[in-house]
């Protein structure tokens, strides 16, 4: 029996995703930045509660608004995309305040064209930053430290470990803000082809990883009204199934988010983390599924909505728990690109 949880995901008789209710975001909501000014004009402990109040309000707005597909899009589309989720809402957001853009359509679709860099990052690029330093746009650059620790295969042995104890305000300038040499548009990687490309490309990698992918009827899956369960992936005999009367868009898409698990990390441990972080899991591959296939060319209506609603129904508004799963899947999914072969090329320069 399928049924449906509180947040509108899909679940078969044993509990496994098996799709989801997807829900409309709010398109009229303004993403603004709370009135603290210009961070450069503030000292570092009010900058950073500053950074800290903005970054809790765009996070909450974004997935309020449900927009979260457009920040996918745009944190694929920009020049920072190994980035913290943080440190890219703070940038568009502050690159917003300045423009004087509120509505969430258009700050996303800026914070899609940001390519900020250090003062060093651009003068290596042979490129002068043209305005002051009270006009930086300031990130959270990490705060480190080196410990001693246990050696976990000899007792008896101490090892020197870089640990991160905090964050530090630190300025970084959009391309808008410098001028010199010509700058290569943003890496991108080489079009994917069609959607059979693109499962082929999911099976040869998760075989390299040491699991089957299979296709057959699966009980219970309905290929016509997609009720029942359309995929599944089996930790114990690291398995990756799909319905094998799916049409190839629908495998895709199905494939895909088991596949997110298996990238994500979900099935390296027993069922018991899976139950206890199911929500979280789920997100994440689903965050997985919907990059891989925008990625290969997919529209976001292909693709479908990416469900706001249930990231706002198991993180209770805690913007450090939706934050983390989005930064996962980003991260996931770029080891998974780079490991399937479609690696970023830079393409010709233009001038800025």
């Amino acid at each position: 029996m399928t049924t449906i949880d509180a947040t509108g995901t899909l679940h078969d008789a044993r509990g496994r995703f098996a799709g989801r209710v997807a829900g409309e975001g709010d398109t009229d909501l303004s993403m603004e930045a709370s009135q603290s000014g210009n961070y450069g004009a503030l000292d570092r402990d009010a900058r950073l509660k500053a950074m800290q109040a903005d970054l809790s309000n765009a996070v909450e707005q974004l997935v309020e608004s449900g927009q979260l597909t457009a920040y996918l899009d745009a944190r694929a589309a920009n020049g920072m995309s190994r980035w913290s989720t943080n440190n890219q809402l703070l940038a568009a957001v502050q690159v917003a305040r300045r423009e004087g853009i509120t509505d969430v359509h258009e700050v996303l679709a800026r914070m899609g064209t940001i390519d900020a860099r250090g003062a060093k990052a651009w003068n290596a690029a042979g490129r002068k930053i043209t305005s002051g330093k009270g006009s930086a746009l300031y990130i959270q650059a990490p705060v480190t430290k080196w410990i001693s620790v246990q050696d976990k295969d000899d007792p008896d042995k101490t090892v020197r470990r870089k640990v991160m104890v905090g964050t530090t305000p630190c300025a970084v300038f959009d391309v808008t803000q410098t001028d010199g040499d010509p700058v290569p548009q943003h890496p991108s990687r080489p079009a994917i082809g069609g959607t059979q490309e693109m499962l082929d490309g999911m099976r040869d990698w998760v075989v390299s990883k040491g699991y089957s992918y299979e296709e057959k009827e699966i009980p219970g899956c309905d290929p016509v009204t997609l009720k029942g369960t359309m995929a599944y992936v089996e930790p114990r005999s690291k398995s990756v199934v799909v319905d094998s009367r799916l049409s190839v868009e629908q495998k895709v898409q199905a494939a895909s988010h088991e596949i997110g698990h298996v990238a994500c990390g979900h099935v390296d441990d027993d069922a018991a983390d899976y139950a206890t972080h199911r929500g979280r899991m789920e997100s994440e591959a689903e965050a997985f599924s919907y990059l891989l296939r925008r990625e290969g060319g997919l529209s976001s209506s292909d693709c479908e909505a990416f469900s706001p609603g249930y990231i706002a129904g198991w993180s209770r508004g805690d913007t450090k728990t939706v934050t983390a799963a989005i930064d996962h899947a980003a991260k996931s999914y770029e080891k998974f690109a780079d490991e399937a072969g479609w690696k970023a090329t830079e393409s010709t320069t233009t001038e800025s």
